[in-house]
């Protein structure tokens, strides 16, 4: 949170002080302190910005008549025998942006506050906001977008932001090729479409390049990069998901999931070759999928995603969410295997409704989405 210092003036007996800006974050809770010296047997009144100057509490009461979504986010707090009637509003939304009053019965204000939830990044241009990753260890948080990374230090955030910027242009001879079969922008740009940590002070990212996806390695101390070997989704609008998994063999190997010219597969270095192990390329394996989040657990690695399901009608062309497993001594098998995952598995994602009389009662979530 953040607060600026105001002066204020002796009026009446009460401190009455000038507009009070307060920049916050939507969903956290907001505290506006209001402190009386002496109110003798009168109200104190707060007032805020719903239909413009209403009232939302007296004394130590919120206001019934406001909505049930306002009224039950509202609450006066603080030693109210010593003269403190602070006004509270917990999962704050931008709708509580505006001004708040608190003055004593006879309208004496005492203390205004100016609530805002300014943002972050700002463009008058479309940035196409893609891949978001805080890093508490580094104190930074990272924004990828098209054609550029924006790095917001979290440490000492003050409005307005100035975040620094990487620029991540397509290359020139890829771009070039791109526009003769699609549009400049959005397509034919390189958006930063995932971020991911490999070690204290790098970072891996992936680019779509113009329609030839390629991947970085930055360093977060000098801010140079280089290019990364890292198998990419082309398209701007697919989605991709990658981790860092522990090996059988000790340290870490890089899993990804992605969609590159339609071929959708499961990805990982094979160490010591420059081959991958990879999935079959099959619409029985996975058609058209959007990947959502990847997870290292024991000696497997699960991919969530959602696909068009092909055990279904075709003409009814439903969307299914699934989990995918992997397993990492996974070395693939002979011949038309060679390379391939043989330990791939694939379900539809179901959850359950305890049942207390009846059975389970399934329940499908079948649009799985990022966030």
């Amino acid at each position: 949170m953040w607060r600026l210092t105001v002066s204020c003036l002796s009026l009446l007996g009460y401190s009455v002080c000038s507009i009070i800006p307060r920049h916050e974050t939507q969903g956290t809770s907001v505290l506006l302190a209001c402190s009386i010296a002496s109110i003798e047997g009168k109200s104190v009144e707060w007032r805020g910005p719903y239909q413009e100057n209403t009232l939302y509490a007296e004394s130590n009461y919120s206001n019934t008549n406001l909505p049930d979504d306002l009224h039950d986010r509202i609450f006066v707090t603080g030693d109210h025998g010593n003269g403190h009637y602070n006004l509270r509003i917990v999962n704050a939304q931008i709708s509580d942006e505006g001004l708040y009053r608190c003055s004593v019965q006879n309208g004496d204000i005492i203390r205004i506050f100016n609530l805002t939830f300014p943002a972050l990044l700002t463009s008058t241009d479309a940035s196409y906001n893609r891949y978001i990753l805080i890093d508490s260890e580094m104190q930074k948080l990272f924004v990828g977008q098209m054609n550029r990374l924006n790095i917001i230090e979290l440490s000492d955030v003050v409005y307005p932001v100035n975040p620094r910027i990487i620029d991540f242009q397509p290359e020139q001879d890829k771009l070039d090729y791109c526009v003769l079969s699609n549009s400049r922008t959005p397509y034919c740009q390189n958006h930063i479409r995932f971020i991911t940590k490999k070690s204290t002070d790098k970072l891996i990212l992936c680019g779509t390049n113009a329609n030839s996806a390629k991947g970085y390695e930055l360093n977060v101390t000098d801010m140079t990069y280089s290019s990364s070997v890292v198998p990419c989704s082309n398209d701007p609008f697919d989605n991709f998901t990658a981790l860092y998994a522990k090996s059988p063999n000790g340290g870490e190997i890089m899993y990804y999931a992605s969609t590159s010219h339609t071929e959708s597969t499961i990805q990982r270095p094979i160490p010591g070759t420059t081959d991958y192990m990879k999935g079959v390329i099959s619409e029985k394996w996975m058609k058209d999928p959007q990947f959502v989040g990847s997870f290292d657990v024991d000696d497997r690695v699960f991919i969530f995603f959602r696909e068009t399901a092909v055990e279904t009608d075709p003409d009814e062309k439903k969307i299914y969410s699934r989990v995918a497993k992997v397993c990492k001594h996974d070395i693939g098998g002979n011949s038309l295997l060679r390379n391939k995952w043989t330990s791939y598995q694939k379900a539809r994602l179901d959850c359950v409704i305890p049942g207390h009389i009846a059975k389970d009662i399934p329940v499908r979530f079948d649009s799985i989405r990022k966030y």
